[in-house]
């Protein structure tokens, strides 16, 4: 009796222990993944490795022609960048020529082509071109200025400004063995940053460019005190720009809007030191005109009206 008992009871503590054990530790069962079958690699025809093929050396010859046109583009800036700082060298025509021959005595004239510009800086003193009334007025000043100094120095000199709209001076100048009648247009400005107009197209706009007549560009730079005159024309304009079509040529020189013929924005200011030093006058600028005061240049000729109906 006991021993059964004692079987009974040992049976009830291992029973209990197990399920204890069962009740705290989980039985971890082995997962089992089912995946599905890989499909079976769908075999390429003949016609299809050859159009993948074909695409590949398209992709990778688009890839080389970018790379060379990139190239071609880099080495195209380079070449314009060099160009347009190379130095110009002076022309040969006729035209230059007595260009450089009149730079060339006013040169040796310095205290009256200082004199000459003294005078235009004092008119811009006087008539402050800011002002509209005076703008036409500094400007003529300037064309009276130059064909004074240039008849001071030993040319003979017609100021034709009044009247004629391209040409302002007509100059003698003796070359070599002759006498060369030197037409040249005059443009003011009071910046190498500005564009002075070289025609006026009022109303009647052309398409076509002319040929740059010979030019003067006086300029009387107040904020940076400085004075010169320099010469351009289109035979030292197409040096410049070698090797470029006609409509290249203007497209980078000129702005052709419908009112006026201009220098593009910046040009001058790119193109003016690479000019050889013939075809620069420089003069010094004038000190002393702190004295100087505004006039009204209505009043001014109203009074040279009084006094010639009084005489």
């Amino acid at each position: 009796m006991n021993t059964i008992l004692i079987l009974l009871l040992f049976s009830h503590i291992i029973h209990t222990h197990i399920q204890n054990r069962m009740n705290t530790s989980p039985i971890n069962f082995p997962v089992i993944s089912v995946l599905p079958d890989k499909a079976p690699r769908k075999r390429r025809t003949p016609e299809e490795i050859a159009a993948e093929k074909a695409e590949k050396s398209l992709r990778k010859q688009q890839r080389e022609e970018s790379r060379l046109l990139a190239t071609q583009k880099a080495e195209e800036i380079a070449r314009k960048k060099d160009l347009e700082s190379t130095p110009l060298t002076p022309g040969t025509g006729i035209y230059a020529v007595a260009a450089m021959s009149i730079i060339a005595v006013c040169k040796r004239n310095r205290p009256r082509t200082n004199l000459a510009f003294r005078q235009m800086i004092a008119s811009r003193y006087i008539f402050p071109p800011k002002k509209n009334i005076n703008k036409f007025a500094t400007g003529g000043v300037a064309e009276e200025c130059i064909s004074q100094l240039l008849g001071d120095v030993g040319f003979t000199c017609s100021n034709l400004s009044e009247e004629s709209n391209i040409i302002d001076l007509e100059i003698q100048v003796p070359v070599k063995d002759q006498t060369v009648q030197f037409q040249v247009s005059l443009k003011n400005s009071g910046k190498i940053s500005s564009s002075p107009i070289l025609e006026n197209y009022r109303g009647q706009k052309r398409e076509e460019i002319r040929p740059l007549p010979p030019t003067f560009i006086i300029y009387t730079e107040m904020d940076i005190r400085r004075v010169r005159m320099v010469y351009l024309d289109e035979e030292i304009l197409r040096q410049g720009h070698p090797g470029l079509s006609e409509e290249d040529f203007h497209s980078n020189v000129y702005t052709n809007r419908d009112a006026n013929l201009t220098f593009r924005p910046g040009f001058l200011a790119k193109f003016i030191p690479r000019l050889p030093a013939e075809y620069i006058l420089d003069a010094d600028y004038p000190d002393d005109l702190s004295a100087l005061k505004e006039q009204n240049f209505s009043r001014l000729a109203l009074a040279e009206v009084i006094r010639q109906l009084n005489v």
